[in-house]
Formats: C-alpha cells, sequence, structure tokens
C-alpha cells in the first residue's frame, strides 16, 4: 500500500534481559522498566468500588438508557419506544435492593470447589440490558462470583458449566428459558434449581413446564422487593484477589475452560483509558450489544462506569442496531469486523443505486480522503465531509467520536473505510479472555492499519521463537533489511489470569513457571514504526502435509478471504496429501455476476434463481479456485499455501450453528467434523494443473 508518510507513534520500549529464542520484554514508554499499573486511582480496586466512586462523582448523571417493549408488538413486528434513563443514582438503589434480595432469599450459597476453596455463584444467561448489570455489580456486594454464559451455547456445554460449578440459581431472560428446560428433562441441570426472570414474554405455559421439571421461579421484581424490606443485611464487601467472573472461553476446540478473573485484574483494564488516544469523559453514550457474556465488552462497560458514561443498550437484535444507534446517538461504538462489514456493503449499495454525479462525487471524495489518510494520517475533511460523508456519520447518531474494534482482525481496506465513512479515529483492541480481554491497544490516529498497537500500563508482552513455522526473534525484513522480530505473543501483567477452573492441566499448558500466558497468535514486532505489534498467524491450528511443510490454516484463510468470491473459507488438509483443500462460503452477489457474464445464468432469471443449483458448476469452481490462486500468491503465499479444490458450502459459518464463535473465530473442530466426508471426496477429485 506504501504509506508515503506513517505518523510516528512509539508503542513500546523493550525491557529487562533477554532469553535466547526470545525478544526482551516490550511496554508501553510511560511505564518503561518501573513498576507495571493497577488500579487506574489509589482505593478503586475492585469493581463496586468504581461503581460507587462514580455514583458519588455522577449521581445525577443518566448510567442507562434502554428501549421498552411496546405493548402493540407482535411475533412478526416487535416495536420499542424511545429511550429511557436511569442515572447513577437510581441504578445503585436497584443493586443495593437486588443483592439484599439475593442475600435473604439465600439463592447463591457458599459452594466448596474441587481446587479452588468455597465459592459463591450467579450465572447469568441473557442479551445485554439494564438488569444483566445490576444483577452483576450487585453480586459484588455479596462477594459472588459472576458466571457468563452466551446465549448460543449448546445444551451439552452448558450442563457442563452446570456441573463444573455446581451453581444453584440462573438470572435470564425467558428467551432461554427452553434450553434451560431441555437440560433439567435430560436430567443434567446438576444443583441449578432457583431461575430469576428478567421478563416474562415467554408465555405462562412454559413458566408452568419449568415449575414442572422443577425449577422454583422468581421475577426480577421479586429479588427487589424482597430487597425492599428492613430485613437485616449484612454486605460481605469483596477483596482485590476475589474471583469476580469465572468466564467460560467459547472454545475452537473441545468443551470450554473456566478463566477465572479476579477484580483486580478486572480493575487493571481500565488502564486502557491512560493510553487511549481518544480522550473520554462524563460526556460519552456507549452503545452495548456485544454479548456481556465476553469479558471483552464487560470491561469497556466497567470503563464507561468508571469516567461516568451512559450506557445505551441495543433493543435485542441487531437487525434493529442501526435503528438503536438512531436514537441513543452514541459516541463510543464498538465492533467485530462482521458489523463494520454489514455497515459497508449498506454504504456501498446505496452508492451503487445512486445518481451518477454521486457516484462521481463520492468516488473522488474517496480518493482524497484516501490520500490524505494514508500520507498524514487525517481521516477529515472539511469540504468533502459536509458534503458527502455527513450522512453516513447520521446512520449511527451523528455524535460518533471513534469506533473501538476487537474480536478479530480487520482488512486494511475495511479500516481505511470506516475512517474515511464517519471521519473519527479507529482503535483495535488485542487479548484474550485469559487477559481480561485487551493486553494492547493502537492509536486511532495510526495510518499504518492492521497492527494492534502496543500494550496497556497494566501488561507486557514477548514474542517466543516458532521454529516449525518459520518465525524467529531474529528474522529480518527483507524490503527495509531491519531487525522486525516474529513469534509467538506471550503475556504477563495485571490483567492476565493466574488460572483455569478445575483444570491444572491446561492451566500449566497455558502459563509458565514466571507467569507468562501463552496465546497461541504469531505476531512481529514492526521496529520501523514505534515497535507496534501486528498479529500474523497461529501457533496451535498448524498441521503437516506429507512432504514435511508446515500449514498455518489462520494466516492462509486471513489471505485467501480478500477473494471477491468469498464470504468466509475454512482451510483445511489431510497430513497424507501434499496440497491443502477449502470450503468456502460464497459471495452470492459476486458469483451470480460471474455466472450470469458467462451466459450460464440469464438475467431474467436472477430475481427467481435457485443460485445453490450452481454451487457443484465446474466452471464457476474453476472461477474460485484461479481467482484463489491470484490473491493467494498476491498476498506472498507459498506453492504449498495454495488450495487446490473447494466446496461451496450451502451453510453460512454462524454463531447459531457452532461453527464460528461467539468473537468470530472458526470452531476447527466442528468444521472438521461436519465436512469430514467432504473433504474425503475433495480428494478424491483430480488437481487441475497450474
Amino acid at each position: 500500500m506504501g504509506q508515503e508518510s506513517p505518523k510516528e507513534i512509539q508503542y513500546g520500549v523493550f525491557v529487562g534481559p533477554k532469553k535466547e529464542g526470545e525478544t526482551q520484554a516490550v511496554r508501553h514508554p510511560i511505564v518503561g522498566d518501573g513498576p507495571l499499573w493497577s488500579a487506574i486511582e489509589p482505593g478503586l480496586d475492585t469493581m463496586i468500588k468504581v461503581f460507587k466512586n462514580s455514583v458519588k462523582k455522577y449521581p445525577n448523571k443518566h448510567m442507562f438508557a434502554t428501549r421498552e417493549k411496546l405493548p402493540s408488538s407482535t411475533k412478526t413486528e416487535e416495536k420499542y419506544s424511545e429511550y429511557k434513563y436511569k442515572t447513577y443514582s437510581e441504578v445503585d438503589k436497584l443493586i443495593t435492593k437486588f443483592a439484599k434480595g439475593i442475600y435473604l432469599y439465600n439463592l447463591c450459597p457458599e459452594i466448596q470447589t474441587q481446587q479452588n476453596g468455597i465459592l459463591k455463584f450467579l450465572g447469568i444467561y441473557s442479551r445485554n440490558k439494564e438488569e444483566w448489570l445490576i444483577a452483576d455489580m450487585a453480586s459484588h456486594l455479596n462477594s459472588i462470583t459472576i458466571v457468563p454464559i452466551y446465549d448460543t451455547l449448546g445444551d451439552h456445554t452448558i450442563s457442563f458449566i452446570l456441573s463444573e460449578t455446581q451453581m444453584t440459581t440462573m438470572a435470564l431472560e425467558s428467551s432461554g428459558i427452553m434450553k434451560i428446560i431441555n437440560i433439567a428433562e435430560q436430567g443434567k441441570q446438576y444443583n441449578l434449581k432457583n431461575l430469576i426472570l428478567f421478563d416474562r414474554e415467554c408465555g405462562e405455559e412454559v413458566l408452568e413446564k419449568a415449575k414442572k421439571v422443577g425449577y422454583e421461579l422468581y421475577d426480577f421484581k421479586d429479588i427487589l422487593n424482597k430487597g425492599d424490606t428492613n430485613e437485616e443485611f449484612s454486605l460481605i464487601n469483596c477483596q482485590p484477589e476475589s474471583l469476580a467472573v469465572l468466564s467460560y472461553t467459547s472454545g475452537t476446540t473441545g468443551l470450554p475452560k473456566g478463566t477465572m478473573l479476579t477484580h483486580l485484574q478486572l480493575i487493571s483494564e481500565i488502564q486502557t483509558l491512560s493510553v487511549l488516544s481518544v480522550k473520554l469523559d462524563y460526556n460519552e453514550v456507549y452503545m452495548s450489544y456485544l454479548p456481556l457474556a465476553h469479558v471483552f465488552e464487560r470491561v469497556i462497560n466497567l470503563m464507561c462506569i468508571y469516567i461516568g458514561a451512559t450506557i445505551a443498550f441495543y433493543s435485542g437484535n441487531t437487525s434493529r442496531l442501526i435503528e438503536d444507534a438512531q436514537l441513543a446517538k452514541p459516541t463510543i461504538f464498538i465492533a467485530v469486523p462482521r458489523v463494520l462489514v454489514r455497515i459497508y456493503d449498506g454504504i456501498m449499495k446505496k452508492i451503487e443505486s445512486s445518481p451518477r454525479i454521486v457516484k462521481i462525487l463520492f468516488n473522488k471524495a474517496y480518493k482524497t480522503k484516501l490520500y490524505n489518510l494514508r500520507s498524514f494520517g487525517c481521516y477529515t475533511h472539511a469540504f468533502w465531509d459536509r458534503i458527502i460523508f455527513k450522512n453516513m456519520r447520521k446512520l449511527i447518531g451523528g455524535r460518533l467520536r471513534a469506533f473501538v474494534i476487537g474480536g478479530a482482525p480487520l482488512t486494511e481496506q475495511l479500516t481505511e473505510s470506516m475512517k474515511i465513512f464517519f471521519s473519527v479515529p479507529l482503535v483495535v483492541g488485542y487479548g484474550q479472555t485469559e487477559s481480561s480481554g485487551a493486553g494492547l491497544i493502537s492509536d486511532g490516529d495510526d495510518n499504518i492499519p492492521c497492527t494492534v498497537g502496543g500494550c496497556l500500563a497494566s501488561c507486557e508482552y514477548k514474542l517466543v521463537d516458532v521454529p516449525e513455522l518459520g518465525y524467529t526473534c531474529k528474522d529480518i525484513n527483507p524490503e527495509t533489511g531491519m531487525l522486525e522480530p516474529r513469534g509467538e505473543v506471550l503475556l504477563r501483567g495485571f490483567v492476565t489470569f493466574k488460572k483455569y477452573f478445575n483444570n491444572e492441566e491446561q492451566t500449566n499448558k497455558t502459563i509458565t513457571e514466571d507467569g507468562w500466558v501463552h496465546t497461541g497468535d504469531v505476531g512481529t514486532i514492526l521496529t520501523d514504526h514505534g515497535n507496534a505489534l501486528k498479529i500474523i498467524d497461529r501457533v496451535k491450528s498448524i498441521f503437516k502435509l506429507s512432504q514435511g511443510e508446515y500449514i498455518a490454516p489462520e494466516k492462509i484463510e486471513n489471505e485467501l478471504i480478500k477473494s471477491k468470491y468469498l464470504n468466509n473459507i475454512y482451510v483445511t488438509g489431510n497430513s497424507t496429501e501434499n496440497y491443502i483443500v477449502g470450503i468456502v462460503v460464497p459471495n452470492k452477489k459476486e458469483i451470480t455476476l460471474f455466472l450470469n457474464t458467462k451466459g450460464i445464468i440469464e438475467e431474467k432469471d436472477i430475481d427467481n434463481l435457485n443460485l445453490e443449483n450452481y454451487y457443484e458448476n465446474e466452471t464457476l469452481i474453476d472461477e474460485i479456485l484461479k481467482d484463489l490462486d491470484i490473491t493467494g500468491r498476491k498476498n506472498g503465499l507459498k506453492g504449498f499455501e495454495i488450495v487446490r479444490q473447494i466446496y461451496i458450502s450451502r451453510e453460512e459459518f454462524t454463531i447459531e450453528n457452532g461453527l464460528i464463535t461467539p468473537t468470530l473465530k472458526l470452531k476447527r473442530n466442528e468444521l472438521k467434523k461436519k465436512f469430514i466426508t467432504i473433504v474425503e471426496k475433495l480428494y478424491k477429485k483430480p488437481v487441475k494443473s497450474k
């Protein structure tokens, strides 16, 4: 791409001793070789203390914004109100009542765990809403550990979590109650017996069924009413080292692992504000829609609470997200790539259907801003923002100050397009559940896209050689001749976890004796760009081909997804073969255009076309393979990394069908099981010579 004048940003400094096969530790320059930072302010060392501090500072400031479902809603057409608000003081009272109600009903008794002493658990199984955070914060008044559960997990996984924790109570929205009933009917609910309902939208028949299988039902208001009494209530204050969250990773392989995160580890994430290029304050409005069960979303909410911001919850369906944003008018919008792709596609479709003069002006405006962005890091333009891009900003309320990206890497085109369309900085966060959500973050004004920047003030990282993939800490960039270390990223600091719940074996595999956490990601340090870190590969999913070549499928997928014909791709192979194959999710618009151009389908038939009938068309398959070959080689893939056979999947890879995780990573074990027969058939097909 070639930035003419990359912005000078110092992301990290090397400190401490260097061992053979490793880099030195890399820290944020504001820390250097001094001690890492923990609490953002003296005394604010637990989540509940952070909340109480904000109640004291911003009692009358709006904390929550919620759209209520209107009585006129039907199953086919849901209608919602304008946003209604609660202040920090009002939420504080609700939290105290809920905590007292839980205590008086004795819903979260002490449990003797196998390896972790006595704990108290409350499960939360719901989409994002104010009740979620009220239950969460109230639990910390009773030193109860929250166990968040993704609303997309299957029965088997939820049963596994219930078995491990032996929790007795779960708070949930009624849309998930049938899954909990099914678990009870299978006899796999273990000690779970109490359900706290955030709503009753499932109907009385379902609630009666829940009672029949043995659950005791409480309404959210029942708990509040119980807490609104004069009965005695003793707070059990949590400590910095108290277990705040037991977060079960969604897992790309096998059963999930319970990551134990303390208050101190989560509080340390607020250090993000110390290094964030976009300065935030109590005037911010944040749109909360990414799953609160994911620790990254949870700590973003915690940061919002710390600064006294308003958290506006989406209305429960991402199809209404734009409508919600236009009403809430967020200043900060966190997104995963899938959401930004949807926004990008919507904008481009509108441009394509616009009059010719609009297209000409748009292309001129885009090219001008792209040049300025690449040359000077400038994403605003006095003229074009007013003429062309102002209406795009209105899509998400018109007040946006920054995008924050997490979950998966963005392409260069998408990164640049979002900055150009919305005229705001774009910050990329990097981390895992094991690092409390984020360990590194980029500068929003950086004009070198696709890096994850540098460490927070509360942690450090280093790279370790991965010789089987050819990555070493002595690697040289062939274009610049400069040292550019490559290797597996290891994290350490206040944000990193100390162990998995009841799983010493996995703990020992993940954490070194001196406290470094293996991420499984391969990174490279851009020494000519302030020591920014760029994630380039994965360690764990590698496999060998018959001639001994190591294949890193995620690296290959990240390059091949740039093909115009693909929406997704799963790369796999057999160690007895000398080439790899792919399962692809097609870009239907592009393959329809190709089939029409080749005369295989006629334009008059397109609207009523069953496109899947053409998925085995050899001309189409050859075209996709040709484009994958060109795309792969253009982006530096070697000959043995080029896909030689593909199968066009009739099914998307979605969270709902269990083929991707809630953080949008491919679930390789599930994909392997689903397509094992297809892969065998692909290897029986003759490979055409190149």
